[in-house]
């Protein structure tokens, strides 16, 4: 994957706690699904990071279907990721929890 970077925004930074149990649906990080379509609704979520905080749980995966690809979280590990809706993506249930993870959108500025 190469994104050609002139600038970038950062755009929101957010915490993400997943409890014993917790999961997220298939989603795209800058769209929304409207009858079957993808309608682009948060162009400033263009490009995903993630940073792992803490181990001490089972579960709680990054799963993108689309490419059958599966990211174990590890603390420190920082995933990169297009929010677009070809990385369709879901967090799978967490056991043992709490998942914890800080999540960062940036918008691409040409």
């Amino acid at each position: 994957l190469h994104y050609p970077l002139r600038r970038q925004r950062q755009m929101c930074i957010r915490d993400r706690v997943y409890e014993d149990g917790g999961f997220f649906v298939d989603h795209a990080d800058d769209s929304i699904l409207v009858g079957g379509e993808w309608v682009r609704n948060q162009p400033e979520r263009e490009l995903v990071s993630l940073l792992y905080l803490n181990g001490g749980f089972n579960g709680g995966e990054l799963f993108f279907p689309q490419h059958d690809l599966m990211v174990t979280p590890a603390p420190g590990r920082i995933v990169l990721f297009p929010g677009t809706p070809q990385y369709v993506h879901r967090v799978e249930r967490v056991v043992g929890g709490p998942r914890v993870a800080i999540s960062q959108w940036h918008q691409i500025i040409q």
